[in-house]
């Protein structure tokens, strides 16, 4: 898979490289047309302005949920501090873009047609270019809502915080993919995103070792020392089979493997939970770029447009 990942990268520049060209000029244009207008009526925020657009896309294939290891239980992205900007919050300088204003259109539908991605959010926007200590992480949603097909998930809970039991209200959805995006401007333009795939999961067995093989891994040779932690997979657990007549007690590993390739149709399999993994990431970039953040997981193609004398 990553080599694929790498293929539609190149894939996609190769598509992208005629709008830059067009899409500068036509900045240029906007900029010379604002510089021969009336003189000292742009403010510092008019001349600061960006565009962002972003492509989520998911990889319709389960093997990349079992080459890396996911962590469980890790800090939440930080809602209660960030801007729902697509839930009808507003903020001075932002401003939602219309479908019909996307530039990545014909990439999305590209994405989505090969059958190979599963595109789950496009989103643009307009808004300030501001320094790390002033920039508003803005939320994102997409992909389906799991809440219907997880009921048990949708109950409040309580966690222990200063030795005293406190209430988390139940969630009103299970969305596939949320958490923030945060645009930064400084010498360069950095992305950072905190977010999280909910991936449907059920436990599945693995074949236990054969016998000789599981007493050469676990009867030290001699002379040697005995492992004393056994590396075993972060999305794994182990639990005894029953011995059946002179055969030796065994190990059977049980996994999580994704169970639902189209989210939006299929039901989750029985005993089946939500994993999640997150997308912890930072990309120093230029504007007038097409950008690709390469997760195993998640896909994300972004550009960031400067508007008017903007920088």
């Amino acid at each position: 898979m990553p080599a694929l990942r790498h293929v539609l990268w190149i894939a996609l520049i190769a598509l992208g490289t005629a709008w830059p060209l067009a899409r500068a000029e036509a900045a240029d244009a906007t900029a010379n047309t604002a510089a021969t207008g009336t003189a000292g009526t742009a403010t510092a925020q008019d001349q600061n302005r960006y565009r962002v657009e972003m492509v989520f896309f998911t990889f319709n294939s389960s093997a990349d949920f079992n080459q890396e290891q996911w962590r469980q239980g890790l800090p939440q992205p930080d809602l209660a501090h960030a801007l729902d900007l697509f839930g009808g919050q507003t903020s001075p300088g932002f401003k939602v873009l219309p479908p019909s204003a996307y530039e990545l259109d014909a990439a999305a539908k590209r994405l989505q047609a090969s059958g190979r991605y599963t595109v789950i959010g496009h989103v643009a926007w307009e808004q300030p270019g501001l320094d790390i200590k002033q920039a508003v992480p803005v939320v994102i949603t997409g992909g389906a809502d799991y809440g219907p097909l997880y009921p048990q998930l949708m109950q409040p809970r309580f966690i222990m915080r200063a030795g005293q039991a406190v209430e988390v209200p139940a969630p009103q959805h299970l969305y596939q993919l949320y958490g923030t995006v945060k645009i930064v401007l400084s010498r360069y333009l950095h992305l950072y995103t905190d977010l999280v795939l909910r991936v449907p999961t059920k436990p599945q067995d693995v074949p236990a070792p054969a016998a000789s093989a599981q007493a050469d891994q676990t009867t030290p040779a001699a002379g040697s020392q005995p492992d004393q932690n056994p590396a075993l997979a972060s999305n794994a657990t182990t639990s005894p089979a029953p011995a059946t007549g002179d055969q030796a007690m065994q190990t059977k590993l049980v996994e999580d493997v994704p169970v639902i390739a189209n989210p939006q149709n299929a039901q989750p399999a029985p005993g089946g939970t939500l994993t999640e993994v997150h997308i912890i990431e930072h990309r120093r970039t230029r504007s007038k770029q097409l950008n690709y953040v390469d997760h195993p997981m998640l896909g994300i193609l972004f550009e960031i447009w400067p508007i008017g004398n903007s920088r």
